[in-house]
């Protein structure tokens, strides 16, 4: 039952005389052992196991069997520890309605095939059961051995010091030295513990031997206690039916104490499953009809929520990381627009390539500016690099389109994992078809670039309306003015004679001359003319591809937005309605997958319990 777990006992020694479960020789318990006893009102006793949820033990040996066979599974033949639990429901007419962990025993030097650390293995794990604050805490200690050494008292005042929830248990009263007892300790004069010590009288190991019934221990063990000269006057808090009814007494004082904060915990975990249920939806019944109109609900919901998802209309928006159409600005605004920025610096021209350009395009006669040709060449190919990641901007959409399909959270459509399946592959199609057309569209735009070189756009440097010529130009006379002076002032010798027929030392008439394929080769020395043109085709080129790479970054992002993006939302429901609403196997699409079955009717068993704890705890009158 849900509400038990708040409130469960642990035991950190035996506890077989409280359920009617025989011990065995050696370490008997090296497994925990969540006993869950439950009162009935059938006439014998049998339990089940949370292994064998299908299989009821009528034979409490066969109970015993099956604890060692578990044990034996998971924690090996020898004498080796687990920390996962066996769970046992025992369901009897002789029992008070509790829950008891029975944990493994301190021990202080490995044996057999015990590990180094098992003492610290042990500690742990009853560490982890008895630190809750709403476990009560049973310390069994022998009364023949110093309390002064006890394990369990030592664990339970480190978790629980003012001992609010610590019972003090004390068994083999009846082993004692002669002359030797533990009253003093059962009535809290020794150690004094606010809940108080019980003792208890267990089955000698003649007694397992023999098989002794249960029935007739607990009986030995009261006349025990009452025929006892020393325990005679606290033998109405002694014994094991005691110790179950103080059980049973403390579990509803602490139930009583804390009762306001449970009934909060099973209001809210109510709240909280009938929530998963309604994601999970009701159990798909009825004709064709009804699954039509299941199957049309969940496209539309589904479609409803890939837009939201895009255009950032999404109830659960997160603060943590980016998602949808929030994905897609980022691939626009920083890879895409980052990527066009930097091919400015990845391809540029170098100084050989603008002479080579400007010399080819200006043919047999040197040109006075900058050659038309030379500039339309060189800008043509820098908006060609442009094409690439144009290109693979709709690539990456298209793949940040395709995750938001595949990954959308909807509840309705994770029960259904065929349909989800359908869902995604049809999602994924008509997605795809809108990135051939944008590509298109972008590579269209590039070459409407390409096909015409406005050097009258009004953002040009070298339009009609700009002065980078002018000032080109300026500089370019005032540079060969200093040339011609230069030039004159070094040539003043040689008379009229020698400038008309030329000096003696002149080349000799009757030399041939021979040019190579080889020979064609530009000087080295970059003439002042061609500095001044480089410099002023580098300033051309730069204004325009930024022209260029502007319209080409905001056309290819409308191309993309425009095809891939919002036809395909377009479109995505229409295409969901055709290929899956009108699919002639959709009892098939809406087959549920086992975990979702299995998931619903847990939660709905845990619903049920939820609430027949509430209205137990509405109407038991707990007493003051």
């Amino acid at each position: 039952v849900f509400f038990v777990v708040f409130f469960f006992v642990v035991v950190v020694a035996a506890v077989e005389s409280l359920c009617g479960l025989m011990p065995s020789k050696g370490i008997c318990t090296r497994r925990p052992l969540i006993l869950q006893l439950l009162p009935t009102d059938t006439s014998e006793p049998w339990g089940v196991f949370a292994h064998l949820p299908n299989q009821q033990y009528h034979d409490f040996h066969e109970i015993r069997r099956e604890i060692e066979r578990e044990t034996e599974r998971v924690a090996g033949k020898g004498k080796g520890v687990s920390k996962d639990p066996i769970i046992l429901r025992v369901h009897s007419s002789n029992v008070l309605p509790l829950t008891l962990v029975d944990t493994p025993g301190m021990t202080r030097v490995p044996v057999g095939d015990q590990p180094t650390d098992i003492e610290e293995q042990i500690r742990s794990m009853v560490h982890s059961f008895v630190e809750s604050k709403n476990a009560i805490i049973l310390a069994v200690h022998p009364a023949n051995q110093d309390i002064a050494t006890s394990d369990g008292l030592k664990m339970a005042r480190e978790v629980d010091p003012k001992g609010l929830r610590t019972v003090g248990v004390l068994t083999k009263l009846d082993l004692m030295d002669s002359g030797t007892d533990a009253l003093n300790l059962l009535t809290g004069r020794t150690l004094p513990l606010r809940l108080g010590f019980v003792g208890v009288v267990n089955r000698s190991q003649k007694d397992i031997n023999n098989q002794t019934p249960i029935a007739d221990s607990l009986k030995s063990e009261r006349v025990f206690f009452e025929t006892n000269p020393i325990y005679s006057a606290v033998a109405g808090h002694c014994g094991t039916s005691y110790l179950a009814s103080r059980c049973s007494q403390i579990l509803a004082e602490q139930i009583r104490n804390t009762l306001p904060e449970v009934q909060t915990n099973i209001r809210n975990r109510i709240k909280k499953v009938k929530e998963e249920l309604a994601e999970l939806g009701e159990e798909v019944v009825g004709d064709g009809t009804d699954k039509k109109w299941m199957a049309l609900q969940i496209l539309n919901t589904y479609t409803n929520k890939f837009r939201d998802a895009i255009e950032g209309t999404r109830a659960d928006i997160s603060s943590t990381k980016l998602h949808g159409g929030a994905r897609i600005r980022y691939i626009f605004d920083d890879v895409y627009r980052k990527k066009l920025e930097a091919l400015k610096e990845e391809h540029c021209f170098s100084t050989e390539q603008y002479r080579l350009a400007i010399r080819n395009a200006a043919g047999p006669r040197p040109a006075l500016i900058v050659p038309q040709g030379a500039f339309e060449v060189l800008a043509k190919k820098q908006i060609e690099v442009l094409r690439e990641p144009s290109l693979q901007c709709a690539e990456l959409i298209l793949a940040e389109l395709h995750r938001i399909a595949s990954n959308l959270n909807l509840p309705e459509l994770s029960r259904f994992p065929r349909l989800h399946e359908n869902v995604v592959e049809v999602a994924s199609k008509v997605l795809t078809k809108g990135l051939k057309p944008s590509q298109k569209m972008i590579s269209d735009l590039i070459d409407c670039e390409l096909a015409y070189i406005n050097t009258n756009h009004e953002d040009f440097v070298g339009s009609t309306g700009g002065n980078l010529l002018t000032e080109g130009l300026q500089k370019h006379a005032s540079s060969a003015r200093s040339r011609r002076t230069s030039s004159s002032s070094s040539s003043s010798g040689g008379g009229f004679f020698s400038r008309i027929f030329g000096s003696s030392n002149a080349p000799s008439q009757d030399a041939t001359m021979q040019v190579n394929d080889d020979d064609f080769q530009m000087d080295r020395n970059v003439s002042s003319r061609e500095q001044v043109q480089i410099s002023l085709l580098k300033d051309l080129l730069e204004s325009y591809f930024s022209i260029a790479r502007k319209n080409i970054q905001d056309g290819s992002t409308k191309a993309i937005w425009h095809f891939l993006v919002n036809k395909g939302t377009e479109e995505l429901h229409r295409a969901l309605v055709t290929e899956i609403y009108s699919h002639s196997t959709l009892d098939t699409l809406l087959y549920e997958s086992e975990h979702v079955q299995r998931h619903r009717r847990q939660l709905q068993v845990e619903l049920d319990t939820l609430k027949d704890a509430k209205r137990v705890m509405q109407r038991v009158d707990w007493p003051a």
